[in-house]
């Protein structure tokens, strides 16, 4: 949380950052962990899936160019930054540029902050989706008795009543053993792989396939972490060390993710799921690696709602202050405290209960799309080529251009070339997916 008070949000392991302190600064090689662990989610689990639906050698040259793309969208977006702090640009409320939004808001005016809005908004919910359709999956294999909608449906009310919590400190620290679940889960899927599976033989690889547009989705779904370079880079000591934290970072991230994504592959073959731990079996460690990895996305769903959560109540408050107003202009009835005053017993009420079934809806609507799509692997497409691949490759270069605004051509080339590379690859994904 910033010094005024507001909740930073930045992606996949949404964190609240105490920046301002300089007993909070870190050093470099933290800095590095820090952005590692918010590149590395859920989305790892899905690779082999992708490696397979479009080939080992073809999806092996996407993430590198997926990867090349992400990496440079990072480039522009911290270079747009320095820009606006060159310039002693502000938000309208007189502090400093922090986020995605804050950046849309004082380059692109009142629609690009909507834009990007959307785009934010529709990530996480995206990402909340996709939490539930793989708890509800894992739920079915490690535990039984109920199908996957039925796991959906009791998880509905759990999940309505753990974002209520409107502590972000709170959530990101309870969440923050998703990266050990992780882990654990990759150990699990190499000693399965390596001492019961390995590995398909050469003449059954495939190298290129027809639906490797589908594969984008899934890579740029796994790579979704440029949310957190803000937050992470107000966290350093050395603040013009951060180009080269996210050159580190995703040069590890990128070996990592190759190698987990063609070995998956190469121990299950074609019999490889949508999400590669259902590929365990029904042995005791496959059930801990399934429960686990549950728990954990079960408690990180909140924290990826958490901004939602805060843009829709906001609207609502809005909505309702608009309808409060008499023909003088005065506030009236319950209405009354959402402008900040302070409220009566009565409308402290109506304001919780409002936000309350806020966030109700909010969480059906994860839960509901969820039980709608029944592959995880369509999720992931679908959320990283709609979602994702906005927010990673055309704004970051149209904040770039809309600040430094080149003087010649050599300067419009690639951040338009990675815009159109963005665009037209989310179109051939959502075309190849829904194929």
């Amino acid at each position: 949380m910033t010094k005024d008070g507001r909740v930073v949000s930045g992606g996949l392991h949404d964190v609240e950052l105490e920046a301002d302190k300089a007993s909070d600064k870190q050093p470099f090689t933290m800095g590095v962990v820090s952005l590692v662990k918010g590149f590395v989610g859920a989305g790892i689990l899905a690779l082999p899936a992708g490696f397979m639906t479009g080939g080992v050698a073809a999806s092996t040259v996407l993430l590198v160019i997926v990867g090349a793309c992400s990496l440079y969208g990072i480039h522009l977006l911290l270079r747009t930054v320095h820009l606006i702090r060159q310039r002693g640009l502000t938000t309208p409320e007189g502090h400093e540029v922090e986020t995605f939004e804050e950046i849309a808001r004082v380059l692109l005016g009142r629609h690009g902050f909507y834009f990007a809005n959307i785009c934010f908004v529709g990530t996480q919910t995206g990402l909340a989706t996709a939490y539930v359709s793989f708890m509800s999956h894992n739920l079915v294999l490690a535990v039984g008795h109920f199908s996957r909608i039925g796991w959906c449906l009791i998880l509905l009310p759990a999940l309505a009543v753990l974002n209520q919590i409107r502590n972000a400190r709170m959530l990101a620290n309870v969440s923050g053993i998703g990266n050990l679940t992780y882990v654990f889960a990759i150990a699990a899927v190499f000693y399965f792989g390596f001492h019961h599976h390995c590995c398909i033989s050469g003449h059954e690889v495939k190298q290129v396939t027809k639906h490797i547009g589908m594969t984008f989705g899934t890579l740029s779904f796994a790579l979704e972490g440029t949310g957190l370079v803000l937050p992470i880079e107000r966290t350093l000591r050395d603040r013009s060390q951060m180009t080269t934290v996210s050159n580190i970072t995703m040069g590890i991230v990128g070996v990592l993710y190759g190698v987990f994504g063609i070995l998956g592959y190469l121990f299950f073959g074609d019999q490889t799921m949508s999400v590669i731990t259902q590929n365990l079996g029904e042995s005791t460690i496959a059930q801990v690696v399934q429960l686990t990895l549950s728990a954990s996305l079960f408690l990180s769903h909140a924290l990826q709602l958490f901004p939602v959560h805060d843009l829709c109540e906001e609207a609502v408050h809005k909505w309702f202050v608009r309808r409060g107003h008499d023909a003088k202009g005065s506030v009236q009835g319950d209405a009354a405290p959402l402008l900040g005053g302070a409220p009566t017993r009565s409308q402290w009420w109506f304001r919780f209960g409002l936000d309350c079934a806020v966030r109700v809806l909010v969480v059906t609507v994860t839960v509901g799309l969820a039980i709608a799509v029944d592959d995880f692997g369509v999720v992931v497409a679908v959320v990283g080529a709609v979602c994702v691949s906005p927010l990673a490759f055309i704004l970051p270069a149209v904040y770039y251009l809309a600040a430094a605004r080149p003087p010649t051509w050599h300067g419009w080339v690639l951040p338009i070339t990675l815009m159109i590379v963005g665009g037209a690859a989310s179109v051939v994904s959502l075309v190849t997916t829904f194929a």
